[in-house]
């Protein structure tokens, strides 16, 4: 199984709703002044299905950057497509991933973004799709 390259997409270029995403992915901690009025006492209990997430995407091969890394990694941006069409689902029975369990803490942590105020732009539906898989190039 195969790491999915980091891309050259600086973070700080990026949304600030997937920048609040993959910082809660990534464990990272979150300016409260940037979190829709959510405390640092709110996001706590938000930490460890992102910590499951992170977990189960990575042994399916996604690259999950460190905390501090100054990219998105092209696992990470495929993830945030996944969180942001979790985010728009009308039924939650859809199968996203042939895992069931990836599925779940996909849909999981969708809610939490939402139930937090992060809303992942439409436009990062997009953003994973537009980039061409290598040949060979697994999930």
């Amino acid at each position: 199984m195969s790491s999915r390259s980091t891309s050259v997409k600086a973070l700080f270029r990026r949304p600030s709703a997937e920048r609040q995403a993959l910082a809660l992915l990534r464990s990272d901690s979150i300016d409260p002044d940037t979190m829709c009025g959510a405390s640092q006492k709110d996001r706590a209990p938000h930490l460890l299905p992102f910590a499951q997430l992170r977990s189960l995407a990575m042994g399916l091969g996604y690259d999950v950057q460190p905390t501090a890394a100054p990219y998105v990694s092209d696992g990470e941006l495929e993830l945030l497509t996944w969180l942001a069409r979790g985010q728009r689902v009308s039924n939650h029975v859809e199968n996203f991933h042939e895992d069931m369990f990836f599925t779940r803490a996909l849909l999981h942590c969708s809610g939490i973004l939402t139930g937090l105020g992060i809303h992942l732009p439409s436009m990062t539906m997009a953003g994973a799709i537009q980039r061409p898989r290598a040949e060979g190039e697994t999930a």
